[in-house]
């Protein structure tokens, strides 16, 4: 899902311009140069090196030159008008950059929450200069909405893909088998649950775009099949959505308790294994009996006749 990179910009787009420029300019003959990171260093007034120093130097200014120039060429495309022709290999160092600086990003939101977390500690946990990060992504928030767009957009894809597999199925497998894929899911991506747990704390914006684009359509497949499921009396009665949430926190559980159940036990929940073993535990309990169908008419009759007005007249 998500790649690393392990050279990237250190500078912004004016530090590699800038690298460029003073290249161009160094003859070497009054000066010394100094190569740090992307930038060239020109010292003014230096004495002069001698002959064979000097030759060097100026091959060494004239390869920077050309090193600087690439650089700053790449750098300077991503900021051209959109349109301009740009070359396959800049266009893939682009994208390379952006998928890293996302899954980055996602690893310190799930760890950290919104609030905690900063680019300062992305760029970090990549090893670059913030200022690459606000190139692409100018604040935290435009930072956020885009991991948050390429995490629920992979995530829909699987679901969406697993909804059309299960065409033609009963009402209790195909809720069976929605609730084993989002096992799958969360192994899948790990940081995924501890993102979405982070902003289920507090009924703000970010939660508001998460249940319109994630959450939401997961219910609106699988309440229907819930309701049939429990008229058959192949899933316990009850409110339906509640029910529902029920199963998610059973399938999600492994990630949200991981490191307590490992610190008591010793038991990683990424050893083989234990994603099937967990899964055949929830079918035992939640899918492997018959239940009274009959228990949900009769508790919504009887709150029902609870809230209507006593008849006076009846005997």
């Amino acid at each position: 899902m998500w790649m690393d990179v392990t050279t990237l910009e250190k500078d912004g787009p004016k530090a590699a311009r800038r690298s460029t420029s003073d290249a161009k300019k160094c003859t070497g003959d009054a000066s010394k140069v100094r190569r740090g990171g992307h930038r060239l260093v020109v010292q003014e007034g230096a004495e002069d090196p001698p002959a064979v120093g000097r030759k060097r130097t100026r091959k060494a200014a004239a390869n920077f030159a050309r090193d600087a120039a690439s650089t700053g060429e790449h750098i300077a495309s991503q900021s051209e008008p959109e349109g301009t022709p740009r070359r396959p290999r800049q266009q893939q160092r682009a994208v390379e950059t952006r998928r890293a600086i996302l899954g980055a990003a996602l690893q310190e939101f799930a760890k950290k929450g919104f609030d905690a977390a900063s680019i300062r500690d992305i760029a970090d946990r990549l090893g670059i200069q913030h200022p690459l990060i606000t190139y692409h992504y100018k604040t935290k928030d435009a930072l956020w909405q885009a991991v948050a767009e390429q995490v629920v957009g992979e995530f829909r894809e699987d679901f969406d893909a697993h909804t059309r597999s299960m065409v033609g199925m009963e009402p209790i497998d195909r809720v069976r088998e929605l609730f084993r894929s989002m096992l799958n899911i969360e192994y899948k991506y790990p940081d995924l649950h501890r993102f979405m747990l982070n902003e289920s704390r507090e009924n703000g914006p970010r939660l508001r775009w998460i249940a319109a684009n994630m959450l939401a359509p997961v219910v609106n497949t699988n309440l229907p099949d819930i309701r049939r499921a429990q008229a058959t009396g192949d899933l316990p009665a009850g409110e339906p959505i509640l029910l529902h949430f029920m199963l998610i926190g059973m399938t999600t559980v492994l990630f949200s308790a991981g490191a307590a159940i490992e610190a008591v036990t010793g038991l990683s929940v990424k050893s083989p294994g234990t994603k099937e073993a967990y899964f055949d535990l929830i079918e035992a309990v939640m899918f492997g009996r018959k239940f009274d169908a009959n228990r949900s008419s009769r508790s919504a009759n009887t709150s029902k006749r609870g809230s209507q007005p006593t008849d006076p007249s009846a005997a």
